[in-house]
């Protein structure tokens, strides 16, 4: 039987995660795999879900839809509990008419991950951060403290155009016994955050990024550490390049898009189980696997 998944959003033509995981299908032989691209909006996603066959294996979530999806399944590991945001759904039919849908946040290990990487290829980078600047303060920004406190960031900085209060980003210092602040985007606190921050995280699209890009570039200071631009593809902000110029280190978000749908393939298809204790461990023999999915979209 022929097994389907898909990344269902608004907008969607731009996804990478087509590339990702056929070419992950490709690497474990996995014939009878198919992956596609969805356009869903939030009013479309409950009769889409009741539309599906028992092919239909798994879900990959990106706008609008990553807390829309929640209320049709159970989260099961410890980031889509906390955060209430999940990216991806397995589906398991059992025999039924309709399926169970375990929810998944597999975001937060990408983004974790993208910065690991990074410093294995560049060992002079901060091992161990302990400051971070996420920039906007929505799901995946969420998502972004989550993975700075996994990594033992002790103090983040959230800068964004609304500042207000985020429950879960709150919470989730706190049981690390770190501190977070939120700051207006255009702020000099942001701007000092920013050059002393061991990792940043922009999560805001690049319009929205080019005022700190800006601010940055008019005021010279220097930064020492690695900027994870979620935002790919078309429409990258001059933040990259002012934040180069100024010492830093740029973490493409192909990356955390790359890790992220790694951890979503061996969910999705059954291959391995991934986690642990509730926490995202990839197995020792994943390294094949991890080239073959890096080469659909840095080719």
């Amino acid at each position: 039987m022929t097994h389907y998944c898909a990344v269902l959003g608004d907008p969607i033509d731009h996804s990478l995660s087509p590339a990702l995981h056929e070419a992950a299908y490709r690497q474990l032989g996995l014939d009878g795999w198919e992956y596609r691209k969805v356009r869903v909006n939030e009013q479309e996603l409950k009769p889409w879900l009741e539309s599906l066959t028992p092919q239909w294996a798994g879900l990959s979530l990106t706008m609008p839809l990553k807390r829309t999806i929640v209320p049709y399944g159970t989260l099961r590991d410890r980031w889509s509990q906390t955060l209430g945001v999940a990216n991806t759904a397995v589906l398991r039919w059992d025999g039924g008419h309709k399926p169970s849908i375990g929810l998944y946040n597999t975001d937060v290990f990408g983004i974790a991950q993208a910065f690991a990487h990074a410093h294995e290829t560049a060992p002079s980078t901060c091992r161990t951060p302990r400051t971070a600047l996420i920039l906007g303060n929505g799901n995946t920004a969420a998502s972004a403290v989550a993975a700075c406190a996994s990594m033992g960031v002790a103090s983040v900085t959230v800068a964004a155009r609304h500042v207000r209060a985020n429950d879960a980003m709150e919470r989730i210092m706190r049981e690390h016994a770190g501190t977070l602040r939120m700051v207006a985007l255009d702020s000099e606190a942001a701007l000092e955050a920013l050059a002393d921050s061991d990792v940043v995280v922009n999560t805001i699209p690049a319009g929205f990024a080019q005022p700190v890009a800006d601010m940055l570039a008019a005021s010279g200071v220097q930064v020492r550490g690695m900027l994870l631009d979620v935002i790919y593809g078309a429409g990258f902000s001059s933040l990259r390049s002012v934040y180069r110029s100024r010492g830093g280190l740029f973490v493409d978000g192909r990356d955390m898009l790359l890790y992220q749908a790694l951890a979503q393939v061996l969910l999705m298809t059954g291959v391995t189980d991934p986690l642990e204790s509730g926490v995202y461990r990839l197995p020792n023999n994943m390294g094949t696997l991890e080239q073959a999915m890096r080469h659909a979209i840095y080719r």
